[in-house]
């Protein structure tokens, strides 16, 4: 019930020329609010399932060996 709230304020609000809405939130506050819901869930996922935790790993290995940073290896 909370959340179809939530929903309901942001598609009902409209940001001005400034970048804020009739509540006076910007909307880069309401990005930065996300990305750090989404971290908190990547980091609770990445602490309790260790596929997940080796899923990322791998990635960040391959990242790292792709030309990103490969000195060398």
């Amino acid at each position: 019930r909370i959340i179809l709230v939530w929903i309901i304020v942001l598609v009902k609000s409209e940001f001005n020329k400034s970048g804020t809405n009739a509540l006076g939130i910007h909307w880069a506050q309401y990005l930065a609010l996300t990305f750090s819901s989404i971290l908190i869930f990547f980091i609770s996922i990445y602490k309790t399932i260790p596929a997940f935790k080796n899923f990322i790993l791998e990635i960040v290995w391959f990242l790292n060996c792709s030309g990103l940073n490969c000195n060398g290896a």
